[in-house]
């Protein structure tokens, strides 16, 4: 691909969009010709290599069409959503109330600004409400008496000050959060007590003691959101699941949020579901994700960009990861074709970060039914992806899953150099646990003189490495344990999973 963005661009449009920005033009002659010719060339080329792309075009016109009809295309974009975004809709109530203001029409004026400020207020687009009230003040110089305003400009500054704390107090509250964000991003889940404190040490601060230091519905998403991490990452699960649902029940409480915020919801959504998910409530979580089904219905419109990929991901992911957390390794297997169908749909909007999670479950799916070649051929695509800046921990689980699928079809001469580069690519990523070790340790060995007590061993080991197999993150989408004992009972995994599920 191209390193210019149009390229891009182009490609990532729908359908929809696409058709919208060849009627919306606002030019023509040859002018529209010339971009709509280079915009199809680009449209109809998956992987366009520029230099054929751009050879009908003048040499001299390259730089300037692909900025230009770059340009065009955002503007595109943004005419066909403006409609409809509260933001969009506020700034051209003030754009029109200046128009009115500078024709000193300033009723006028004022009856825009008034239903600007409505929205604005609803909304909490703070900034747009202090440009709002600075309008209005100056609006009443000319449009009240000497007696009336100053009571009415006091009013408006009252207002301003009210507006500029809480704006504070969120920008403050966004900033502490990065920082635990950035954290998380650099370290992950603490694995020690140092690591734990310094978790402590971040959310050590006036305002994420309480919910009632965040002064407005933005603020109040922000600390619940920043505390559920910090609960994760410090292991206090059922914490961390109450932070989402007081999110839920937050955007519940205004759900006209819900519709101008849907993408937050849906990764809260999924966050909370998730975490139901590794608390084992399984009916609470089967129960939110078919009301999660209906929620393009609830909403009332069709879902658009992000907000799809958020549901896709949301829907189709959890189902998995449901289905695999209860042992339903069958009914995996049986939803991966419309998932497969539903990604085809979704086409290059769909990008590797969703897809990655995917091919992780169904190699995962054909493992546990000893379908070992398909699992091989879905992990090949995270194998091969060196880039250490997102998602560590899957790729991590699929390097331990792509070593256990090459002892199950007994590649035992390529396990002693796959375990070299797992070490390398673990070293990478961030330090080994004491369960990778033991892991590798005995893949490294393999083939075993007497691989019943290479199972044991390793069954020793492991518990030894951690008090709670069960809620260990690098048990989280591989049960050792039942691999193991499958092993050792001569029991397929689905069933020795189940039966370690049951106890």
């Amino acid at each position: 691909m191209p390193d210019h963005p149009l390229f891009r661009l182009i490609q990532s449009l729908s359908k929809s969009e696409k058709r919208h920005f060849k009627l919306w033009q606002p030019y023509s002659g040859q002018r529209k010709s010339q971009y709509v010719r280079l915009f199809d060339r680009i449209e109809k080329n998956s992987f366009p290599k520029e230099e054929q792309v751009m050879k009908p075009f003048a040499l001299n016109q390259h730089a300037v069409l692909k900025n230009q009809l770059f340009h065009k295309v955002l503007d595109s974009l943004v005419d066909q959503y403006q409609e409809g975004q509260i933001y969009g809709e506020v700034q051209l109530l003030i754009q029109k109330s200046d128009v009115l203001y500078q024709r000193r029409l300033f009723q006028a004026a004022e009856q825009l600004l008034k239903k600007a400020a409505k929205k604005a207020e609803k909304f909490e687009l703070f900034e747009s409400l202090i440009t709002i009230y600075q309008r209005l003040k100056r609006l009443y110089i000319f449009i009240l008496g000497v007696a009336d305003r100053p009571h009415h400009i006091q009013r408006f500054w009252e207002l301003e000050q009210r507006v500029i704390g809480q704006l504070s107090n969120l920008r403050e509250m966004e900033w502490l959060s990065m920082q635990v964000f950035d954290w998380y991003y650099r370290h992950h889940y603490a694995k020690s007590e140092q690591e734990k404190d310094a978790y402590f040490q971040l959310v050590d601060h006036p305002l994420l003691q309480e919910v009632d230091q965040a002064y407005s519905f933005s603020a109040k998403v922000i600390f619940l959101n920043t505390l559920g991490l910090f609960n994760d990452c410090i292991g206090e699960k059922v914490a961390c699941v109450q932070c989402r649902a007081d999110l839920i029940q937050l955007y519940q409480e205004h759900p006209h949020f819900i519709k101008e915020r849907a993408t937050q919801y849906l990764a809260i959504y999924n966050n909370w579901l998730l975490g139901l998910i590794h608390l084992k409530s399984y009916p609470q979580a089967w129960k939110a994700l078919q009301e999660a089904i209906n929620f393009p219905q609830q909403l009332g419109r069709t879902l658009k960009g992000e907000e799809e990929m958020m549901w896709f991901r949301l829907y189709h992911s959890l189902r998995l990861e449901l289905y695999i957390r209860q042992g339903q390794f069958q009914a995996a297997v049986d939803s991966i074709a419309e998932t497969k169908a539903e990604m085809e749909r979704l086409g290059q909007k769909l990008n590797e970060v969703f897809k990655f999670p995917f091919y992780y479950f169904f190699a995962y799916a054909f493992f546990a039914l000893g379908r070992y070649k398909e699992a091989l051929d879905w992990l090949e695509p995270l194998i091969h992806k060196d880039d250490l800046t997102f998602r560590t921990e899957l790729f991590r689980f699929a390097r331990v899953l792509h070593l256990a699928l090459h002892y199950e079809l007994g590649n035992h001469d390529l396990l002693s150099a796959l375990c070299r580069s797992t070490r390398r690519y673990f070293k990478k990523s961030g330090s080994i646990t004491a369960v990778e070790e033991h892991l590798l340790d005995f893949w490294r060995k393999a083939p075993h003189s007497d691989p019943r007590t290479a199972f044991q061993e390793l069954a020793a080991d492991l518990r030894s490495s951690t008090k709670d197999m069960e809620t260990a993150t690098p048990l989280h989408h591989f049960h050792y344990l039942a691999w193991i004992q499958g092993h050792l009972d001569r029991r397929s995994f689905e069933q020795c999973y189940k039966t370690l599920q049951e106890v």
